[in-house]
């Protein structure tokens, strides 16, 4: 049985929002801990939350640390590789639904040239065929595709980058926190 997709949406009720946020969360950590055993791959997270009262860090602290400064004694092209932030993100998906919604309007533009060059068949006749229907029942699912795509569209084009501190700084002031009691 699929699972049903979730909007992206802020979830009204907050304490199913905290329902949620807990297990999203150890979703999140548990499929970083199968990357990492899987691909051999050193990864961390730093979870900030108002549920917690200290950011959630995984798999440590001083390992988070580790993999933090390991990042930033790269070579700043090498790291410019690994970076995408949330702009370079939203102008990606901006433009793969933009081809999508290209390639779909082509589709279309074909399959109202095969109805009119139907030959042979007047308006009539086609109408009261199964075959009008199949090709009305097509043409309304195009419709819902492309306005399914402008929808996300326009979702993508208003959702503004937020101000994420790094994981670097987090870390190095929970040590320093740890470290003073």
């Amino acid at each position: 049985m699929r699972k049903r997709r979730v909007k992206p949406d802020l979830i009204p009720n907050e304490s199913l929002r905290k329902v949620s946020f807990k297990k999203r969360k150890s979703g999140l950590v548990k499929k970083l801990d199968e990357l990492t055993t899987l691909c051999g791959v050193i990864a961390c997270v730093v979870i900030s939350s108002p549920y917690d009262v200290q950011p959630y860090v995984w798999p440590s602290v001083p390992q988070a640390l580790h993999v933090a400064n390991s990042f930033d004694d790269l070579p700043t092209n090498k790291k410019d590789n690994y970076m995408v932030d949330q702009e370079m993100f939203l102008r990606g998906n901006i433009h793969r639904l933009k081809d999508k919604l290209m390639k779909q309007k082509e589709g279309n533009e074909k399959l109202k040239s095969k109805l009119i060059s139907v030959d042979g068949v007047t308006c009539e006749d086609l109408q009261s065929s199964t075959q009008w229907k199949h090709l009305n029942y097509t043409i309304d699912s195009m419709k819902e595709r492309i306005e399914s795509i402008g929808n996300k569209i326009d979702y993508a084009m208003n959702i503004k980058p937020d101000d994420y501190s790094g994981a670097k700084k987090v870390c190095q002031e929970m040590i320093s926190h740890s470290h003073s009691h």
